[in-house]
């Protein structure tokens, strides 16, 4: 008898766990894999820190009936050789997870446009030795903002999908990290109380992204595109001190 409790209680939580993975799973899934260039300027004397090739791998995932989410995670990093005393390595790195909910807004004819709103974290590690030699510097993004997500259907098995999020309120923070030892630039203080902050609209924070693509199905549920993505973005510190980047990219994507 409690050999067939067990039993019934092992395929209950089974079926249960085969359940809630086919449920979670249910919509569209993305890998994609981009290459483009990247460049970084100091915006109060439009001095370049670095300019370079730009490589990202990335994960989507796209789920809903009436609502379409989306969530998002991209690697990215841009790196070249520079020579001053000696050769160095100018580079950026970065990690992006975002998700957004979004609702339909408006069909008409082969036009359909999404609209709602994302949440971003993007983390950065930055190494520019034109202006510090000695230390990385770290950079943790947390924004909320509005998206859109457009398609516009160009044949029964293709599209044009425009997507665009547009930043409204935003975390900062950052620091530097001496790029031997890892240890605090400022060893007197606290990491909380050294550390750059800033916090509120777009004023101090402006991190844009869009991306226009062409989406054609290949094979059953599998479809193939070729995505051109884009991000100008900029970040003014504290002590008035402003980065300008922008990073352009030219990506494949497979979506099942």
């Amino acid at each position: 008898m409690k050999t067939s409790i067990k039993h019934i209680v092992k395929q209950c939580l089974f079926t249960l766990l085969l359940g809630i993975s086919s449920f979670v799973l249910a919509g569209e899934q993305t890998i994609k894999s981009g290459v483009g260039y990247k460049l970084y300027n100091a915006a109060f004397h439009n001095n370049k820190l670095h300019s370079g090739r730009y490589f990202s791998l990335g994960y989507g995932y796209t789920y809903g009936n009436k609502m379409k989410n989306h969530f998002q995670f991209q690697i990215s990093n841009s790196n070249k050789e520079v020579v001053y005393e000696l050769p160095y390595v100018s580079a950026n790195s970065n990690i992006d997870i975002s998700q957004e909910f979004n609702f339909p807004c408006l069909k008409k004819g082969k036009f359909s446009n999404y609209s709602g709103v994302y949440f971003n974290n993007s983390f950065d590690l930055n190494f520019f030795p034109i202006i510090d030699k000695d230390n990385f510097i770290w950079e943790n993004h947390l924004i909320t903002g509005l998206s859109f997500r457009n398609q516009y259907q160009l044949t029964k098995n293709s599209n044009i999908n425009l997507n665009i999020q547009i930043p409204i309120y935003s975390i900062a923070l950052s620091h530097r990290l001496d790029r031997f030892d890892g240890e605090l630039s400022q060893t007197n203080r606290s990491l909380w109380n050294s550390m750059d902050k800033q916090a509120g609209f777009v004023n101090q924070l402006f991190k844009p992204n869009f991306e226009i693509g062409y989406v054609k199905i290949i094979i059953k549920t599998i479809k193939a595109g070729v995505f051109y993505q884009a991000r100008l973005n900029w970040y003014e510190r504290q002590n008035g001190y402003r980065t300008v980047s922008n990073a352009q990219v030219l990506s494949l994507r497979i979506t099942y």
